[in-house]
């Protein structure tokens, strides 16, 4: 398990098609940018990221927060680049974190995500032995709502943010570790 003291959290996964592992400004390219502007996207995220500068200083920033697990998602074959996971503020003490996934507009509808977060959350629950995982997403955000249903979160609540309905879901130890026996 590891301490909560610890300045940063390093992760390595592997799945069969992925490979997971802490992002860095390395990784920042024309092609990520390029997500935060795709109206598909833009529509269910709150970040306006507009220039590779200021994406540098956005990954550097989270990737030094010893409070946020920042994740690429990576082809395990071509290696390209296909999304984020990010898990902030981790509240060791309390052992839950909140989540959020971001996932290239070619990689949607392959499983990748359903994938991704699977691992993800094994790795958080087993190796950083948190309990529960928090999300919120816009209500007619389908697609990611689906996918939560599937990893078994549950609705905690319904509120609004600027004016839009949000759900916020959580999952916890012991129903990832059911609904995946």
């Amino acid at each position: 398990m590891i301490s909560e003291k610890q300045t940063s959290i390093k992760c390595s996964i592997q799945t069969r098609r992925l490979f997971i592992r802490n992002l860095n400004a390395d990784d920042v390219s024309p092609r990520y940018l390029s997500w935060l502007k795709e109206q598909s996207i833009q529509q269910f995220i709150c970040s306006r990221t507009q220039s590779i500068k200021d994406l540098i200083m956005y990954v550097t920033e989270k990737e030094r927060d010893p409070a946020v697990l920042f994740l690429g998602v990576f082809d395990k074959s071509a290696g390209l680049h296909l999304g984020n996971i990010k898990f902030e503020p981790i509240d060791f003490s309390a052992k839950c974190t909140n989540f959020g996934i971001l996932l290239a507009p070619e990689a949607g509808g392959q499983g990748i995500a359903q994938e991704a977060c699977h691992a993800s959350f094994k790795f958080v629950f087993e190796t950083l032995g948190l309990e529960q995982v928090n999300l919120s997403l816009f209500a007619d955000n389908k697609p990611a709502l689906r996918l939560y249903e599937k990893l078994n979160f549950k609705i905690a609540g319904n509120r609004e943010y600027q004016d839009r309905p949000v759900i916020d879901m959580t999952l916890n130890r012991t129903n990832f570790y059911f609904q995946n026996a």
